[in-house]
């Protein structure tokens, strides 16, 4: 089978979430950064070139920007570790972002603050950029066994806990904000955009990882991406309404949507997740009750007890698939 000259011309032209880095390879690579060859000046895709096969989604760098354009995975030329680039709209992003990953981390050192560290602020004339760990989304793997579930949660719990005790709110716990440091689980890497794939030039969906249970990674929460949930009953651009209670909403959404409701083996945490999604915002417990409740209801599970999910493997991820492309063009 053939592809057409349309399709092959639109595999090569970049994309409009692209453009922006393109145009400033050269400058992040000054700054000791290298984007992926896709955005570098005068790329010739690998599909293009003599002795490939001629498939475009086979080779990473068919592979384009998020489609929001505002963050991309870049080498760190020092080490060689992958980290991410983030353009910050305003600055006082960048200063929340510092004040709970850096400031108060060295300050009031705390395992509640989930929040994950800025590595380097980078300015332009028209933008900052901070610079992140790569992390990974929690979703993007399956669980195993209940205690990952837990350890993932009380995680969460006690980050959403920690910004709420500093009257702060994060007003976006959705699961494209709930990552993990996957360094230990997937050692080999992946590539950001195609995360079912090791981050080489030839992609493919043979991930190997390490049980999470073997490693225990560490949860981390990330800045605001864009309201994911709509049927948050108290939203709105008019009436006033009380933002923690609608991080609790979200969370408790994630509970009862990605893990009660896709596998088998957690409906201990239904009921919790019933009430942070309580559609009167009173009826909500605080960050501490939602906590106090969860330690509650852990206190006596075997953490060794083994989760299935509900769906089958490739089912699951076209609808993980589905929910992150939504998640991205939804604002």
């Amino acid at each position: 089978m053939s592809l057409s000259p349309e399709y092959l011309t639109l595999a090569r032209t970049l994309h409009p979430g692209d453009l922006w880095w393109a145009e400033h390879y050269t400058f992040l690579l000054s700054r000791g950064y290298q984007l992926r060859k896709r955005f570098k000046p005068g790329w010739v895709p690998s599909w293009e070139l003599p002795g490939n096969a001629p498939w475009p989604s086979a080779y990473e760098d068919f592979q384009p920007a998020p489609a929001r354009g505002n963050v991309l995975d870049a080498v760190r030329i020092a080490d060689g570790v992958k980290v991410v680039l983030k353009i910050v709209r305003t600055r006082n992003e960048a200063d929340l972002t510092i004040y709970f990953g850096n400031t108060l981390r060295e300050s009031e050192p705390s395992a509640a603050n989930r929040a994950v560290p800025v590595l380097e602020v980078i300015s332009t004339p028209y933008e900052t950029l901070i610079v992140l760990p790569f992390l990974r989304e929690f979703l993007r793997l399956p669980f195993v066994r209940i205690g990952e579930v837990t350890e993932a949660l009380r995680q969460f719990l006690q980050g959403m806990q920690y910004l709420h005790s500093h009257n702060v709110a994060h007003r976006d716990l959705g699961p494209g904000n709930l990552m993990m440091d996957a360094s230990r689980v997937v050692p080999k890497g992946w590539h950001m955009c195609a995360a079912d794939s090791h981050d080489l030039p030839i992609l493919s969906t043979k991930l190997k990882s390490n049980p999470r249970y073997s490693v225990a990674p560490d949860a981390r929460s990330v800045g605001r991406f864009g309201q994911y949930w709509r049927d948050i009953p108290e939203l709105s651009d008019i009436i006033p309404y009380n933002p923690f209670k609608v991080d609790i909403f979200m969370l408790g959404n994630v509970i009862k949507t990605f893990l009660v409701e896709e596998y088998h083996g957690l409906d201990v945490f239904r009921g919790l997740g019933e009430r942070m999604t309580a559609t009167n915002p009173d009826e909500r417990p605080s960050a501490s009750e939602c906590l106090d409740m969860f330690e509650r209801l852990v206190s006596g599970i075997n953490h060794k007890c083994p989760v299935i999910a509900r769906d089958s493997g490739s089912e699951r991820k076209r609808k993980f698939r589905f929910r992150s492309l939504l998640k991205q063009f939804v604002s």
